[in-house]
């Protein structure tokens, strides 16, 4: 081996000094596709999300040089209730409250 017959002749503290240093890049890169969302807005407000199936592909790099690739598909969590909603809207575009269904006519 190159590195014990490099080592053989300093001293226990320098022997390291023979070994290069090797950095290598791993890339890590992660896709999802989602098939059958269906959002529920209510009063400009983002409140729940019904999904259907989820594509993954996950592919592994060193260096620019594939290692590794799989594909799974996962079905998800079919509710997802997101509490009081997520604005759509800037708030002087909708009104919070809504007018009841059962107003009378004015007359």
């Amino acid at each position: 081996m190159a590195g014990t017959a490099c080592a053989a002749g300093l001293p226990a503290g320098d022997r390291l000094a023979c070994y290069a240093a090797a950095f290598l890049r791993f890339e890590l890169c992660i896709e999802l596709a989602v098939n059958g969302l269906v959002a529920t807005v209510r009063h400009g407000r983002l409140v729940t999300l019904h999904s259907g199936a989820c594509g993954v592909a996950a592919t592994l790099a060193v260096d620019g040089r594939q290692l590794a690739k799989r594909e799974t598909h996962l079905q998800l969590r079919p509710l997802l209730h997101l509490g009081g909603g997520i604005p759509l809207l800037r708030r002087a575009a909708y009104s919070p409250v809504v007018p009841s269904m059962s107003a009378q006519p004015e007359g």
